[in-house]
């Protein structure tokens, strides 16, 4: 047997042919004859970004020396699929791969599975057996018309949120997930018997007769108050403000709310929900789901999830997670999602996996790899940092483009260990140069104003003939805007106006473009960064070919016109912490582009 050497495509400062035949690069700066836009909101316009930068860019990731690597050799049904550092990457390594970035409503279907096994155990240790129905299909149903309606009602587009819900799902896998969603839903909070809520309703209205004149009496005596104090509340002379009448409760047999659940409701929403029912009140479907989410929430702290990667090497074999010891097998979450699998997902979850085993090579060769107690201790700090947030740490780690917290734990174990290793190295001289200068517009909330050019396709081919043909329209003397306005498809979109957008800081730059944290390590590039960091007036940036948002898949050209900062920032020593977070964000991509650049990729040995 004869092991081949793959050739790794590299594109590094690649050409991009034009329509005349001639060469040009992506990133050629194009002088235009025009007066700079004033920036808005308070800005302050910069008159030379490079000067602005005194000379200095953040050693982030540019187009020009973006890996790019061509799959199409690698036969996805092969096992191995190929070998990174001499460590072969298995078809299982792909699928997981995959089910962590795909298959987050499918491990969510599996856990709360495991969650509402628990519960029924605890129920029977507690003497009060579990009477819940299975759930039809005509439930899912009536429960998916009343969350469309909740999201007509918001405002929604219902049209796009079915469409959203059934291609993510199919019908029929979208009544498997919710049957185990609403399992765990009666479960937890079980529906009162019949006739509950309209004899408990007929007692609150005796009641409640009292308590309206209560109200009303409280109502006059409050605007006596206001009279009184005249605006003046906080003079001691004055009586104190009347308190509104307590809502009354009425007596009731609340036995079908189980100790357990209530207990693990939690102080504050278990008595909601005990004195909503009393009342005879139904419970609103959105007030209903965000206490069974709750409960799920406080349920989940007292579990433990492990990945894979986190048990020893003899217990991965065909484990996706554990919960509680109990593992999830990559099996029975890959053959729910692998309809769902177009070649660009598989294609992304291979890189994905190449990343990680080359991230985890280069931070060896370094001697950089943290202990399993290590990277524990680091992300148990990270978690305390969100307690009592008003973003609960699930939906940031969403918000920085990571599906679920499992795939995000990956990522957060190579990406700590990397700033434990960035921060040794770096000085205190450096660490102030990033904050003075090559991050300085970051930390001055600075923006950057331009034009995006978007043509849409699914390969570099099909889109390549018209962003090649709309830049030599430029390069012959339109305006960038003018020729974006007409050809490009980029989609109506808040943040900009046929293209052209002002005054955008980073983070709402890279939410425009839909990158994320998630997208610029899997793909080892940030557009976005490029153009806030690295860009100067004038310039253009691209074509870039992205393949990562369905809605955005195709080639972007971002032309840069000018960069504005409010000026103000807090100091050095009060900001010391965020600057070195800064400084992992935006050149932990580039340390895992050179991983990746530098490892040593081969096909298997051929039969």
């Amino acid at each position: 047997m004869n092991t081949s050497r793959w050739m790794v495509a590299l594109v590094l400062g690649s050409l991009f042919s034009t329509a005349d035949g001639a060469q040009q690069t992506p990133n050629q700066p194009l002088q235009l004859n025009r007066s700079r836009p004033m920036p808005s909101g308070g800005r302050t316009s910069i008159p030379s970004i490079t000067e602005y930068r005194q000379g200095t860019v953040i050693p982030s990731v540019t187009l020009a020396e973006r890996l790019e690597i061509d799959l199409s050799e690698v036969d996805l049904e092969a096992d191995p699929l190929l070998i990174v550092n001499g460590t072969p990457i298995r078809q299982e390594d792909l699928r997981r791969a995959l089910c962590l970035m795909v298959g987050s409503n499918e491990i969510d279907q599996f856990i709360t599975y495991q969650l509402a096994s628990r519960i029924k155990k605890e129920l029977e240790a507690e003497g009060t057996a579990s009477t819940v129905a299975e759930v039809s299909e005509e439930e899912v149903r009536a429960n998916f018309e009343e969350q469309k309606q909740m999201a007509a009602d918001m405002g929604v587009d219902v049209d796009a949120w079915e469409k959203q819900f059934l291609e993510v799902f199919g019908w029929e896998g979208y009544v498997e997930f919710q049957k185990t969603q609403l399992a765990f839903e009666k479960l937890v909070m079980p529906d009162p018997p019949p006739g509950f809520l309209d004899d408990q309703a007929k007692k609150f209205e005796v009641l409640k007769k009292g308590y309206d004149e209560k109200q009303a009496q409280y109502q006059a005596d409050l605007a006596e108050w206001k009279k009184l104090t005249n605006g003046d509340e906080d003079n001691p002379e004055f009586p104190p403000q009347p308190m509104p009448p307590e809502v009354p409760v009425p007596d009731a047999d609340l036995a079908f709310l189980s100790k357990t659940c209530l207990a693990l409701l939690g102080e504050g929403f278990d008595q909601v929900v005990m004195d909503t029912y009393a009342r005879g009140q139904k419970m609103h479907p959105m007030l209903r789901r965000g206490i069974v989410q709750s409960l799920k929430r406080n349920m989940m702290e007292k579990t433990e999830v492990a990945l894979a990667s986190a048990l020893p090497e003899q217990e991965r074999d065909g484990v996706l997670l554990t919960v509680d010891g109990e593992p999830i097998p990559i099996a029975k979450i890959y053959n729910l999602i692998e309809p769902r699998l177009t070649p660009s997902i598989r294609r992304l979850g291979l890189r994905q996996a190449m990343t990680l085993r080359a991230v985890d090579h280069a931070l060896r060769e370094k001697e950089a790899l943290s202990s399993r107690e290590e990277l524990n201790e680091r992300y148990a700090a990270m978690k305390k940092k969100y307690e009592g947030s008003l973003i609960p740490l699930e939906n940031a780690i969403i918000l920085r483009g990571f599906p679920n917290v499992y795939l995000y734990r990956e990522y957060f174990n190579r990406k700590s260990a990397y700033k434990e290793w960035m921060a040794a190295k770096t000085s205190e001289e450096d660490l102030r140069a990033h904050f003075d200068t090559k991050g300085k517009l970051f930390f001055e909330n600075g923006s950057v104003d331009g034009v995006i050019l978007f043509v849409k396709g699914e390969t570099r081919e099909e889109t390549a003939p018209k962003m090649q043909a709309a830049l030599k329209r430029v390069r012959d003397g339109e305006s960038f805007e003018a020729v974006a306005k007409e050809v490009s498809d980029l989609p109506e979109a808040n943040g900009h106006e046929n293209g052209v957008f002002r005054g955008m800081v980073r983070n709402r730059l890279r939410q425009l473009m839909q990158e994320t944290e998630f997208t610029t390590f899997i793909t080892g590039y940030s557009l976005a960064d490029e153009v806030f960091y690295r860009a100067v007036e004038d310039q253009i940036v691209g074509p870039a070919f992205r393949e990562f948002a369905p809605e955005l898949t195709g080639e972007f050209a971002v032309q840069v016109r000018s960069y504005a900062s409010s000026g103000a920032r807090r100091t050095f020593e009060e900001y010391r912490d965020n600057v070195l977070e800064d400084l992992s964000d935006v050149t932990f991509p580039r340390f895992a582009n050179e991983a990746l650049l530098n490892a040593n990729l081969e096909l298997p040995a051929s039969e």
